[in-house]
């Protein structure tokens, strides 16, 4: 995660335009860019067996190889990761397959918020800051982990998204 606030240096008092006129001043000083950018990876997929077992296992058998499938999220919505490298245990068995997957992660965060903010001095005890607030502002979708229910007719599946779509904010605050 990085977090940042940067004043622009546009405006009386700055190192640029220090000498405008009011009006410029009024349009082009008192800028502020502040953000906060998260990129994190997804957890380790959990898969356990739906299946009715008479040992009561609770994880499916693995065949032996990854079920690791290569490509973007949105490509692999309905099959992120190959469902036949698991296979129900037999009578009396536990399954083989380990609690999480070390090699296949659910989708992990890409997201970054931005502000704008832009102050008002009309007095020397009146001050007043526009605010416009911009979350998710690349519209980033990150999605649910794939339903690790070995049986199911949804195994393997994403079926929902789990942060919010773009959000926008303006706000006016007068502080006196």
């Amino acid at each position: 995660m990085l977090s940042y606030v940067w004043e622009l240096p546009f405006g009386r008092g700055k190192h640029y335009l220090s000498s405008a006129p009011k009006a410029i001043d009024l349009i082009l000083g008192g800028w502020q860019v502040n953000g906060i950018t998260t990129f994190a990876t997804g957890q380790p997929l959990a898969v356990t067996n739906s299946v009715p077992t008479t040992s009561g296992a609770n994880r499916p058998h693995s065949v032996g190889r990854s079920a690791k499938k290569s490509g973007s999220v949105t490509d692999r919505l309905n099959e992120y990761f190959d469902k036949t490298a698991f296979t129900a245990p037999g009578p009396f068995e536990f399954g083989s397959a380990p609690r999480t997957l070390p090699d296949i992660r659910g989708d992990g965060a890409r997201n970054f918020d931005l502000s704008l903010f832009k102050g008002f001095s009309t007095t020397e005890r009146i001050h007043m800051q526009f605010r416009a607030e911009f979350f998710n502002i690349f519209n980033t979708p990150r999605f649910a982990e794939p339903n690790g229910a070995f049986g199911t007719s949804q195994f393997g599946t994403v079926t929902s998204q789990v942060n919010n779509p773009r959000d926008i904010q303006l706000a006016l605050r007068l502080s006196f």
